[in-house]
Formats: structure tokens, C-alpha cells, sequence
């Protein structure tokens, strides 16, 4: 008996091991029943009506709105193209155990007009404030366009230099002034200061092309600003073509790269 028994023991100690084994296996996440995710559903209405583009895109998000001053955390989200009038139908999967009874939530809606926000939800609205099977609906609003800039005057504006083949201008110290340029009209004549002395010349724009010169400058010395009105006067023989974005004047060169930048400023 006592050797059947020797025999017997390892033979059980390998078919433990063996099934250990078997119950240790990952066999990856269990699969998600019918009750793992809830949902909350109801529809937008815009207050403005309107056609909607092709591209247009609707996001609704359920957000954790319990602390001020934050980023609300993102519970859930919504998203799908929309088309025709409104109401819009939405419905959002989440997972009951990201909800915590403290604390507060909140629908948030965006429609997306191609690449712009165009309309959003003004109110706080917490789904789970509301009635058991109520209909949730939010109102969308538009959202203003930022108004058009309107352009600077290329010519007889006071055009500060900030930029210079990518890198910003400031002052050095002990530089007499700042860096700048004037287009006159009549005659066409260009003026300004280039770090350490004056220049002036001619200069000719049709459309958005633009050629300065030949320019003049004074031939004064100076300890700072030498370098500096080097490469501006450098830039501005090397202009070929000029963009205007409200105060904002970019000069290019004959490639159509961004060689200079420059800030309207309005003497008074």
C-alpha cells in the first residue's frame, strides 16, 4: 500500500499543477453582458433655423461637472452627421459604474458646421435629474462668427517690422528706434528705418505683388542695429509679393515664403 501510494503522489502533484495551470490562464476580458452599458437618449433642436451643410456634425457629451474650475471629465460621447431640420436624435452609451450618485453631470451638444462650431447648448442639463423615461431635449444656439477684421491700408500705414525669415525683431539695447516702414502714395515712395539709419526709395504694387527699390539709405555707424538693418534691407530687395490679415503684413519673396512680418501701428 505504502509503495502504491509512492507512485500515486507525484503522478497527483502533476495533474494539481496541471489544472492550477489551466484555472491561472488568461483567457482576456469577460465579454459584456445585455446590462454592462446604459443609455441616455433625447434629440437637439436648433433655436435659428437654416440649411445644414453636407459636412455638418453633431457631438453630444456627458460630462462629470461635480468640481468648479476644472476640466469636466468626459463620461461619454455622441457623434454622428446630421442632416434636414431639426430635432436631431441622439443616444449615448455609458457604463453605470463611471456614475457616481454625488456628484453632478451635464449634457453638453456642439454642431459642427465643416470645421466651424456652429451651434452649442447654453444650459447645464443633467440626465439623471430627469424623470425616468422623460425625453431629453436640448436647445442649440448659434454661435456668433468673429466679426471681419478689416484690413490695413498697405499704403500710408505705419507698418512696424516684428519678424524677420522666421525669427521675432525686438530692440536691442541702445538702438535708437524701432524698425519700420512707410509706403507714401503720392509719389510712391518708401521710407523708414532699418535699425541704424534711414532708407528711402521707390516702390511698385499691383494685385498682391509688391517690389521695393532701388533703396537709398544714410551711411551712418552704429554700435547696435548694423546686423539687424543688414538683413531687413536685405528682405525688403527681396519682395516680390505681400498678404494683408487685419494689422498684419506679410512680405514674400519670389517662392511665395513669408521673408518678413509686420504690425500696423495708428499714430494719433
Amino acid at each position: 500500500m505504502q509503495a502504491v501510494s509512492k507512485k500515486i503522489l507525484p503522478l497527483l502533484t502533476c495533474l494539481s499543477l496541471l489544472l492550477t495551470g489551466c484555472l491561472e490562464r488568461d483567457t482576456g476580458p469577460a465579454k459584456p453582458g445585455p446590462d454592462y452599458a446604459s443609455h441616455v437618449s433625447g434629440q437637439v433642436v436648433i433655436t435659428a433655423g437654416g440649411v445644414l451643410p453636407d459636412d455638418a456634425r453633431l457631438e453630444v457629451v456627458l460630462e462629470d461637472v461635480s468640481v468648479a474650475d476644472i476640466a469636466a471629465p468626459e463620461i461619454a460621447r455622441f457623434q454622428s452627421p446630421v442632416a434636414g431640420p431639426s430635432p436631431h436624435r441622439f443616444e449615448l452609451a455609458y457604463r453605470p459604474a463611471d456614475i457616481d450618485a454625488g456628484n453632478r453631470y451635464s449634457l453638453r451638444a456642439s454642431l459642427f458646421l465643416g470645421d466651424r462650431l456652429g451651434f452649442v447648448s447654453t444650459e447645464n442639463f443633467d440626465p439623471f435629474a430627469s424623470p425616468e423615461g422623460a425625453d431629453i431635449v436640448l436647445s442649440l444656439s448659434a454661435v456668433p462668427e468673429r466679426p471681419t477684421v478689416p484690413l490695413a491700408s498697405l499704403v500710408n500705414t505705419y507698418w512696424k517690422l516684428t519678424s524677420l525669415r522666421g525669427s521675432p525683431v525686438t530692440m536691442a539695447e541702445g538702438q535708437e528706434r524701432e524698425a519700420s516702414m512707410v509706403l507714401q502714395g503720392e509719389p510712391a515712395m518708401a521710407k523708414g528705418f532699418a535699425g541704424c539709419n534711414r532708407f528711402s526709395g521707390g516702390y511698385q504694387y499691383a494685385g498682391d505683388s509688391l517690389t521695393l527699390g532701388p533703396l537709398a539709405s544714410t551711411k551712418k555707424a552704429c554700435a547696435v542695429g548694423m546686423t539687424l538693418e543688414t538683413e531687413f534691407l536685405g528682405v525688403l530687395d527681396d519682395t516680390r509679393l505681400f498678404n494683408i490679415e487685419g494689422d498684419t503684413l506679410e512680405l514674400l519673396n519670389d517662392q511665395q515664403t513669408v521673408i518678413a512680418t509686420f504690425v500696423a501701428v495708428y499714430l494719433h
